[in-house]
């Protein structure tokens, strides 16, 4: 199987997404890391995360779940009943912008609420349209 390229990618349908996070190690002055992990209608997963220098062109990232440790547990799952193209809720996490990430004001919570606001407004949407 050849690897998938970014545009690819964000073409993708997402049927669940799950948020996840990593707490810090116990000596470690890091706070607890959030991310989004996103399976797509064909099972394919990728975590979406907002970190400092975490990419290349920005902090917001977008990689295949195989690149991440299993130190990131899952602590709440959307199954979604209609899927949502992966590049609105990759926009949704990175604002649509090329965002450094802050501490206080664009950290990888932050990232994660922007995507969950997302996903409950479109899964809203879509239930007003099957009722």
């Amino acid at each position: 199987m050849s690897k998938k390229q970014f545009k690819e990618i964000l073409c993708l349908q997402v049927v669940k997404v799950e948020l996840t996070q990593r707490a810090c190690k116990p000596d470690a002055q890091e706070p607890i890391h959030y991310g989004i992990i996103l399976t797509t209608q064909n099972q394919e997963q990728y975590v979406v995360h907002n970190g400092y220098k975490f990419g290349k062109a920005q902090d917001f990232v977008l990689t295949s779940i195989c690149n991440i440790s299993r130190s990131w547990k899952t602590y709440e799952t959307y199954e979604l009943g209609k899927p949502i193209k992966l590049e609105i809720l990759f926009l949704a996490g990175c604002c649509g912008q090329n965002l450094q990430y802050h501490p206080l004001y664009n950290n990888s919570k932050h990232a994660q609420d922007r995507i969950v606001q997302k996903v409950k407004e479109y899964s809203n949407q879509s239930q007003l349209l099957f009722q």
